[in-house]
């Protein structure tokens, strides 16, 4: 999986990225992109304004690419796709690219450490998103392994938001969204209640669903 994604990049990018890292927990794959930015995207990087025209390119380019990784997906692994998502940090060269299988999440099936309060974290959660937008009406969250946290959220727009997806404004509502949920994230003390440091934060949403997604990428720690 690892190398097909890679090769997938190189081949519409022309350059692919140093290391991909996949996690598989049905019904949920995540796939951490490092190392990854194409040449021309290096150039236009140093214009300080060229961030959204890199970014919406990616965008533009993902949108085709996601149906290549699902049908690639079915046909050598089996593997049935029904949601996929994507977010990338230019700053940090990185990446990820996750999706949801069709199977149901079975019960209990991902075990949280010891050391961590799945209650406490998942109120710091809410907390961060309710400062950026409002406090979503479901929280769940997946302790996929021990460097990937997926939290899958539903009841996330407000009515003005609503009102915007259905009026076709969906880029404009994720590109207001981001920087808001990156930044009360980041300032909800998480990293205190996970007893871990974050590397990395990714989101995307469903809008036509009222669903998001946030996917925390840790540290690794040490002995």
């Amino acid at each position: 999986m690892s190398s097909y994604i890679s090769s997938l990049l190189r081949n519409h990018f022309g350059k692919g990225p140093s290391s991909v890292h996949v996690v598989i927990r049905p019904p949920f794959i995540t796939l951490n992109i490092h190392g990854f930015l194409s040449p021309m995207e290096k150039a236009l990087e140093k214009n300080k304004n060229s961030q959204k025209v890199i970014e919406e390119t990616r965008q533009l380019v993902m949108k085709e690419l996601k149906v290549a990784i699902k049908q690639h997906f079915h046909e050598e692994f089996g593997i049935e796709l029904n949601e996929l998502y994507v977010d990338w940090h230019l700053k940090t060269r990185t990446g990820l690219i996750w999706g949801v299988m069709e199977e149901e999440v079975r019960k209990n099936p991902f075990g949280w450490p010891n050391d961590v309060n799945k209650k406490a974290f998942h109120k710091r959660s809410n907390e961060a998103h309710s400062r950026a937008v409002k406090i979503p009406a479901h929280t769940e969250s997946y302790w996929l392994d021990n460097r990937t946290i997926l939290v899958r959220r539903s009841g996330i727009l407000t009515g003005i938001e609503k009102s915007l997806v259905k009026n076709g404004l969906t880029k404009e509502l994720r590109i207001a969204r981001r920087p808001l949920e990156y930044k009360a994230f980041s300032e909800a003390g998480v990293e205190s209640v996970l007893k871990r440091k974050i590397r990395d934060v990714f989101l995307d949403w469903n809008f036509e669903t009222d669903m998001g997604y946030l996917v925390c990428i840790l540290e690794p720690q040490t002995p």
